[in-house]
């Protein structure tokens, strides 16, 4: 399948994955509350980061190997390696929760907030890292490997279980209020075993025997071992800043501010964030192409796709901001009326992070992630010291201000690590062309007759 029609197919799939994923935040919302909504996206958070620390940047890993050439040295292997490694990790935080649990140890107290740490949202830590752990090691592989067709339907799948299930909760009012939030972690872990279930099982059905792949063999050659870890660190340190860079607010925010200003925040965030959850599967299917074409015609490709998605994005996030005070409370309640500012200044930070993200694709592809990570360092500093200053006086907004400040500097260090060593001019990435045009026009026509 050829690379628009990849993008085209990726990128319609998540527009439904979304708007689906969409109506079950509005659920769980509501469900939660401001409060709950809050420890959601605490525990939540948590989850993300340990999954990264200890996960080795397993999408982007296993989608460069997967992705690279057939007659390269142990690239099967490799991918039994992110198997030994995701399985390892698993064991290895599980582990390491029960001994703090039982040892009731203060560091649970930062994984899980204090006046909630019960049995089920324990398991819901483990199980979610589990889950998030695994679902990272399928998704680099079906990327890698250009299963897109695979990779989309189950992300359609798992968004398809969580509005059916907590649309019959909420509109047959299944939980009670006293157990509310713990009914909900419950059912959400639920949801997630199912959703491996059947992802494993189109992983051994569809893709183990296409890319050959070997998971009991690879330890005969160490050296792949190491070679997967070397790279896969340095995605990890980047990922893991880049993270830190988006989320920290998170922390501060609920050391100063308390739960319930968490939970504006988090909606606020959680709906910022659509366009960039949206795009960024699009900018992933750009990785196995930027990995084989030649240095000339990578930096056309990366120079088309930055044209299309500024303008693009620009478009769509101006879009959110408008719309935000109306649909906000419309959705949520007028109890969420204060997350609509920190929702639109969330836009403007995010917007100069989704074009940042096609060059830390490009970046990687070309195995130069060093210098997204000096990027994210950079943004993660500033983030720091912006929250610092701002989150204690004002808060939420506060919050936004250093977010944007951070992303936008982010942004000018990664874009210009690329485009000033190209000396192809400023215009040449983000000024579009009359072909850029024909080109979408073009293939949009050709879609349409062959739907008629």
């Amino acid at each position: 399948m050829s690379l628009v029609k990849n993008l085209a197919q990726t990128f319609g799939s998540k527009m439904i994955a979304i708007v689906l994923s969409f109506i079950t935040s509005v659920f769980l919302t509501r469900l939660l509350g401001p409060e709950g909504r809050g420890v959601f996206a605490y525990i939540s958070t948590n989850v993300m980061l340990l999954t990264m620390l200890m996960g080795f940047s397993m999408t982007r890993t296993m989608a460069y190997f997967a992705a690279s050439g057939s007659t390269e040295k142990g690239k099967n292997l490799k991918l039994g390696v992110g198997v030994a490694i995701t399985l390892l990790s698993i064991l290895l935080f599980s582990f390491i929760i029960y001994l703090l649990y039982w040892q009731e140890s203060k560091v649970v107290n930062y994984l899980i907030p204090e006046d909630y740490q019960t049995t089920i949202l324990l398991l819901f830590l483990v199980g979610s890292f589990a889950y998030q752990s695994v679902n990272n090691y399928l998704t680099g592989v079906w990327q890698g490997s250009k299963q897109f067709s695979v990779y989309n339907y189950t992300v359609i799948n798992e968004r398809v279980i969580s509005v059916a299930v907590f649309g019959a909760i909420w509109f047959f009012g299944l939980f009670s209020e006293n157990e509310i939030i713990q009914n909900v972690f419950l059912t959400l872990l639920a949801i997630y075993g199912i959703d491996l279930l059947i992802k494993i099982f189109f992983f051994l059905k569809l893709t183990a025997s296409k890319i050959g792949f070997s998971f009991l063999t690879f330890y005969k050659d160490p050296s792949l071992i190491k070679s997967v870890l070397a790279f896969g660190s340095v995605g990890m340190a980047a990922n893991v800043l880049n993270f830190a860079n988006r989320r920290l607010d998170i922390w501060f925010i609920e050391y100063y501010q308390g739960m319930q200003e968490l939970g504006y925040y988090a909606l606020s965030a959680r709906l910022s964030d659509i366009l960039l959850v949206v795009l960024t599967p699009a900018l992933q299917v750009l990785l196995p192409y930027f990995n084989t074409y030649s240095e000339e015609k990578g930096l056309e490709l990366l120079s088309f796709c930055t044209r299309i998605g500024f303008w693009g994005a620009l478009i769509a996030f101006i879009v959110l901001i408008l719309l935000g005070p109306y649909v906000i409370p419309l959705l949520y309640g007028a109890e969420f009326i204060n997350s609509i500012f920190p929702f639109q200044l969330l836009c403007v930070g995010l917007f100069f992070m989704f074009v940042r993200n096609i060059y830390t694709v490009y970046n990687v592809a070309i195995n130069q992630q060093k210098i997204n990570l000096w990027g994210n360092a950079i943004g993660l500093l500033l983030t720091i010291v912006f929250d610092f200053l701002l989150i204690p006086d004002y808060g939420v907004i506060g919050a936004c201000i250093a977010s944007i400040i951070a992303y936008f500097v982010s942004f000018v260090f990664i874009v210009g690590s690329v485009v000033l060593p190209a000396k192809k001019g400023i215009a040449y990435f983000f000024i579009p062309k009359r072909k850029d045009f024909a080109e979408v026009k073009a293939f949009i026509v050709q879609k349409t007759n062959l739907k008629k």
